[in-house]
């Protein structure tokens, strides 16, 4: 069983998990954000440390619980009905899972700044327009694998997609 809840307030933003496996015991995690997020994001990332806490230990079964219905009621799929209207009158939304599609690109030949960085990679999420940015002198694909290792997967989440135009 599973046990989470969130707390997001003007500038903390905490997780706290009690994974209780019946032969390994209980196991109990708190962890600080170090992103700004809303009640229900932080209670989505609880939610995520304890699926990975619980991958981790091999368990085959979960019972999560929360105290936030909304989650529970998204986790088990069980949502409100949803009114139907015309394609015409609804917006497209290309990615409708916050931090799940990122774009990419490399912006080059900046003004040269002491640093001698003219080249910025610049990362933006879909669907909250949230941009991570790195400038560099020159770009290789080490730089690039470290760019997305640190500003997405250690501080949102692993993206379902990134994509990038690869032109020069």
């Amino acid at each position: 069983m599973l046990h989470v809840n969130g707390t997001s307030k003007s500038f903390d933003f905490r997780v706290g998990i009690i994974l209780q496996a019946s032969a390994r015991g209980l196991l109990e995690q708190a962890i600080q954000l170090n992103f700004s997020a809303s009640n229900n994001e932080v209670e989505y990332e609880a939610i995520l440390v304890g699926l990975d806490l619980a991958l981790t230990m091999t368990m085959t079964k979960l019972e999560i619980c929360n105290d936030s219905q909304l989650i529970i009621e998204q986790i088990q799929k069980e949502y409100a009905p949803i009114p139907r209207m015309h394609s015409e009158v609804l917006n497209l939304v290309t990615s409708p899972w916050l931090f799940t599609q990122w774009g990419m690109d490399i912006v080059d030949l900046l003004p040269i700044a002491t640093t001698q960085k003219r080249f910025l990679l610049v990362a933006t999420n879909y669907f909250s327009k949230w941009v991570e940015a790195n400038a560099y002198v020159s770009i290789k694909d080490k730089d690039v694998s470290k760019f997305v290792w640190k500003n997405i997967v250690c501080r949102l989440r692993v993206p379902r997609a990134i994509i990038a135009d690869n032109e020069p």
